[in-house]
């Protein structure tokens, strides 16, 4: 049961640490970067064991796969997703920024219905309506406000979990080491090359390098710890328990470390995301 309380703190902290970082003056970029060089040393070390434990070669299970245009279209994806929230925890506070990745997951609910025929259950259509309705109901003061960088957080957010979904359902286990070592591989990459052509480039501090280390370390956990809790618990207890304790743990500990304050409409919507996505996840 240790478990999910343990990724629910692991999946809090990394939205939180980018708030912390830039109250720090940290670069942000530079968290990103050393975030993914740990993610991909991690994950090779898993397919280096992975691949003496079978005895197979990188050629022999790349034969005829389309992984590597995937997992390098994944990475853009999660690098696109991952600067979107920075950019939204600064603009717009960790607790909306959170609730809008959140949300994200009606995209692939969505692709599952209109391309796949996958018709959910009629609480799923519940917590599908309840999600819109979430959306309406923070971007309606008096009248319709489009906050643009909310809303690409969370189409992004959506393309993410629909790329692990497709990954799930087109390609073998076995091959997610590879997976994961080329997805954050790409996104570090793509990050060194922000990073170069940035006119005003900051030197790189201790802390940082840290700060980016501990960050990578806390976002492959969170996933590990997420495994090992539906190992012990069903499914149906550990994602709705995930959603709605990562929103609620990120509103509680932004009000505490970092005064945040959310007005009614805000607080409204948030209450109807948690709702929706107990839903959708049932």
């Amino acid at each position: 049961m240790i478990f999910l309380p343990i990724a629910i703190l692991c999946s809090t902290s990394v939205n939180l640490m980018f708030a912390f970082a830039k109250s720090r003056g940290m670069n942000t970029l530079y968290l990103t970067f050393f975030n993914y060089l740990t993610a991909c040393t991690f994950s090779s070390l898993l397919l280096v064991k992975g691949l003496s434990a079978s005895g197979e070669s990188l050629s022999t299970m790349l034969e005829g796969s389309s992984l590597p245009i995937f997992a390098v279209y994944t990475g853009v994806v999660y690098l696109s997703c991952f600067l979107g929230i920075q950019f939204s925890i600064l603009k717009n506070g960790p607790s909306i920024t959170t609730m809008f990745n959140r949300l994200g997951m009606v995209v692939p609910v969505a692709v599952s219905i209109f391309v796949f025929g996958d018709i959910p259950t009629p609480l799923r259509w519940v917590g599908i309506l309840l999600a819109v309705l979430a959306l309406l109901a923070y971007s309606y003061d008096g009248s319709f406000q489009f906050n643009g960088l909310l809303f690409g957080v969370f189409a992004l957010g959506g393309m993410a979990e629909l790329s692990n979904k497709l990954f799930s359902a087109q390609f073998d286990e076995s091959l997610k080491p590879l997976y994961l070592v080329i997805v954050f591989g790409t996104c570090g990459i793509l990050t060194s090359f922000i990073l170069l052509s940035r006119k005003n480039k900051q030197p790189l501090t201790l802390k940082e390098t840290v700060a980016g280390v501990f960050l990578g370390a806390v976002n492959m956990n969170t996933t590990f710890f997420i495994l090992r809790a539906l190992t012990v618990l069903p499914a149906t207890v550990v994602f709705p328990a995930l959603s709605v304790g990562v929103i609620l743990m990120t509103a509680l500990l932004s009000k505490v470390f970092f005064a945040e304050k959310l007005d009614k409409h805000a607080r409204v919507a948030l209450l109807i995301t948690i709702v929706s996505l107990i839903f959708i996840n049932l």
